[in-house]
């Protein structure tokens, strides 16, 4: 999975824009490789992961920067994350959208963590394009754009928009949304 979903993990980094050292969050960090990958950028880190297995793998991809502290991994279902409020500078969550079991209420957790201004990027594929036949509608539960667009709008993120765009054989879409400054 790691390596289906580096291409949209580093893209959603680029577009996160992040000029000087950041705190960030990956919600669903997975295996960790984004948590190592803007380590290595100079920035710090907190993954969030409803498996612990996957928190047991990200943090032992990472465990120096966790003894550094510069890195966190912890067992969040997105529904509550463990931060005070306006505590990380940008937030991300790669292919994660379509398993989250309330993903309006992890949306408006994920406004609540950013300091005003912050940026959260969505990489996921959308409900107005057809699942393809690997993919279980039981499991794979992709929001339609307008109804990822509103959720963001009506949680309180600015500029809800979507910025970029993979027309594989099955699209993926990059969402941009910011908390307001003021």
């Amino acid at each position: 999975m790691v390596k289906d979903t580096a291409i949209g993990n580093d893209r959603a980094i680029e577009l996160l824009d992040l000029a000087e050292r950041s705190r960030v969050l990956d919600v669903g960090c997975g295996q960790g490789r984004t948590l190592a990958t803007l380590l290595a950028a100079g920035h710090d880190v907190i993954g969030v992961d409803p498996s612990t297995t996957m928190v047991s793998q990200a943090s032992r991809r990472n465990r120096q920067a966790i003894a550094a502290g510069r890195a966190q991994v912890v067992h969040s279902n997105g529904r509550t994350i463990p931060l005070p409020d306006g505590s990380v500078d940008a937030a991300l969550t790669t292919h994660t959208v379509y398993f989250m079991p309330d993903l309006a209420t992890t949306v408006t957790e994920v406004l609540r963590v950013l300091r005003p201004g912050g940026r959260f990027i969505i990489v996921c594929h959308v409900g107005d394009d057809p699942l393809p036949p690997w993919a279980d509608p039981a499991v794979y539960r992709p929001p339609a754009v307008g109804d990822l667009i509103t959720m963001l709008n009506t949680a309180g993120f600015a500029h809800a928009t979507v910025v970029a765009r993979d027309t594989a054989s099955w699209p993926t879409l990059w969402f941009e949304a910011a908390r307001a400054t003021a």
